[in-house]
């Protein structure tokens, strides 16, 4: 019987047309949190209080962690507190209106002069707000022509979805001696339960260490962010400024992910949106499949370079929407060797390619099932003499193989970059 035997050429030709053909295919996930976190969470401090820049902003910065500060602007009355606040807004934090007067019910006057003044005095867009009360201002189309997200307070024990379109009612939790997260256990309980429902936890902070309203301790401030430090690098939370993680939400909702053209050593994607790219800046974190035969990759949006990393088998990249296509191109391909002798030569051999592995045999295949040495399968196919090996990580492997009269061998293989 004819041998079965399919050659690296054809396989890349093969790759190449699944390329192309994936240009009409919705191969690209939009990331819910950047980086593909888990959930978000942001540290959102009120009134512009002194023990939160003596207190908090010392601990924020040794976690690296960016917090959100909505300042009452008729409250800031001094140079060296409006240097302080620019000073901060350069090392990345954000500097937020929570109005010009803190009134019961904000009005147009508040909504718009308290914004104005800060970015006077910051020198950056003020893209967000904080609602004195938690009361709904009275212009709500100032409020929308001004702001692309406000923070109300506790919403019935509701965090906010990756998904949510009601960007001027977004839930906060407070914390300190008039609310219920309190100690440090409090605001872990609260953080587990971000990442278990995969949504955006923001605390709202007003006093540290101090006499005045609902004031929260610096050392339950320290413990929550050394706990989210841990597990940041598990990829469990991203920390962000409340207008990051605003950004993120709506540019999520609103970004077009298309694959421009694919062939076997780039590819070239869009992403775009009709938001205004004045105030929507936020990198989007996108994934797809790598492509077979890739190991490592590097990109560039409009001649940049741009985050990318490979997990296992998936791409990911971060990119800014509108801002021009994202090129992705392969930097490091997969390669396989066989490892030691066959366990038993008979009733098939194996080939090595760059694209993979071929069984030749004289009875076509049944089945194909590489599985590592624990046991666990890492690939498998039915009726196909060819196994790609793109996107499995280097190491020792066992391929099963089963012929259609019911004959079987294994081979130990190693796959190396």
């Amino acid at each position: 019987m004819k041998k079965q035997l399919l050659t690296a050429g054809l396989a890349l030709a093969a790759f190449s047309l699944s390329a192309v053909e994936s240009m009409a295919a919705d191969v690209y996930t939009k990331c819910n949190w950047l980086n593909d976190a888990t959930s978000a969470v942001s540290f959102t401090f009120d009134d512009g209080l002194p023990n939160q820049f003596s207190k908090a902003l010392p601990i924020l910065d040794k976690y690296g962690f960016k917090g959100t500060f909505f300042i009452v602007t008729d409250w800031a009355t001094r140079d060296d507190i409006w240097q302080t606040l620019k000073e901060m807004s350069e090392n990345g934090h954000e500097i937020a209106s929570h109005t010009l007067t803190h009134p019961s019910v904000a009005g147009t006057r508040e909504l718009t002069e308290s914004k104005a003044i800060i970015e006077q005095k910051i020198g950056k867009p003020c893209l967000t707000i904080a609602y004195p009360y938690c009361n709904f201002p009275s212009d709500e189309e100032a409020l929308e022509e001004n702001y692309i997200a406000g923070r109300v307070c506790n919403l019935n024990d509701n965090m906010v979805s990756p998904i949510t379109r009601d960007m001027y009612n977004l839930a906060s939790f407070m914390t300190g001696t008039e609310s219920a997260i309190r100690t440090s256990e409090d605001f872990t309980n609260r953080l587990s339960k971000a990442y278990q429902k995969k949504e955006w936890c923001a605390f709202l902070i007003h006093e540290v260490d101090g006499d005045g309203y609902s004031s929260t301790k610096a050392s339950d401030l320290r413990s929550a962010m050394s706990y989210l430090s841990t597990y940041v690098k598990r990829n469990r939370y991203w920390v962000g400024t409340y207008a990051e993680i605003a950004q993120y939400i709506k540019e999520n909702t609103s970004t077009k992910v298309t694959e421009v053209s694919a062939d076997a050593d780039s590819l070239v994607v869009s992403l775009t949106n009709s938001l205004d790219t004045a105030l929507y800046f936020s990198p989007l974190t996108v994934k797809r499949t790598m492509p077979d035969g890739w190991a490592q990759v590097s990109a560039t949006q409009d001649g940049r370079e741009i985050k990318t990393w490979v997990s296992g088998s998936t791409l990911y990249f971060n990119a800014v929407p509108n801002r021009g296509d994202v090129v992705i191109r392969v930097t490091e391909t997969t390669r396989v060797r066989q490892l030691s002798q066959d366990l038993n030569d008979e009733p098939a051999t194996v080939s090595f390619s760059n694209d993979g592995i071929t069984v030749i045999s004289e009875m076509p295949v049944s089945s194909l099932q590489l599985s590592d040495l624990s046991g666990r399968t890492v690939r498998s196919s039915e009726g196909e003499s060819f196994m790609p090996v793109g996107n499995i990580p280097p190491g020792n492997y066992m391929l099963g193989i089963t012929l259609q009269d019911g004959s079987a061998c294994a081979k130990k293989l190693f796959l190396s970059r």
